[in-house]
């Protein structure tokens, strides 16, 4: 049975992935991928603990799993995918993820270094920008009125995108149809 591995955002508190099991269950394993940041941890050390996380999953030879990230946790996968492994994952999807960066990120929380990483033309976003995604098919859903992340930040360089019409960013990933969307591309 596929695995498909879930990366919450900001705030991980075990929940995110709630529908995204509902759709998948009896058509894949679902795991959650859970750590403990609200952003005060790097982007890049979280990457590592995913490393970690799928590392203990004993995947067969040549099993691949698929991944999705929410948020900064697309961001995770994504530097996880570019930087540290890319053979083990054959789908990834990033919902709502500031590949371009956060404004917000500027006015709260700046103290925080995964925050800091988030704002618009950070070191961390142009390193990973810049870096292009190989051997993963990605798409990438995002929605124009995100008050969070709109419009283009929401894309990345390296992915098919699929514009959702949804504003309301945190419950973005309990919202049914974008949820279908996602799961469909991933039993594909």
């Amino acid at each position: 049975m596929r695995k498909v591995v879930f990366v919450d955002g900001f705030y991980s508190f075990g929940i995110g992935g709630y529908m995204f099991k509902l759709f998948l269950k009896e058509k894949a394993e679902f795991l959650e991928f859970r750590y403990k940041s609200n952003g005060s941890k790097k982007i890049e050390e979280i990457a590592l603990e995913l490393n970690k996380f799928i590392n203990k999953l004993k995947l067969k030879r040549n099993e691949k799993i698929d991944l999705i990230g929410f948020s900064m946790g697309g961001l995770i996968s994504s530097y996880y995918l570019k930087f540290i492994e890319s053979k083990k994952v054959r789908k990834f999807v990033t919902l709502c993820s500031p590949f371009y960066g956060t404004k917000w990120a500027r006015y709260f929380f700046g103290d925080r270094l995964g925050v800091v990483e988030m704002r618009p033309k950070s070191y961390f976003l142009i390193k990973l920008n810049r870096k292009k995604l190989k051997r993963v098919i990605q798409r990438d859903f995002y929605s124009q009125k995100d008050f969070i992340v709109p419009g283009r930040s929401g894309n990345s360089n390296d992915a098919i995108s699929r514009e959702i019409n949804f504003w309301c960013h945190p419950l973005a990933i309990f919202w049914s149809p974008v949820v279908k969307r996602i799961t469909d591309f991933i039993l594909k």
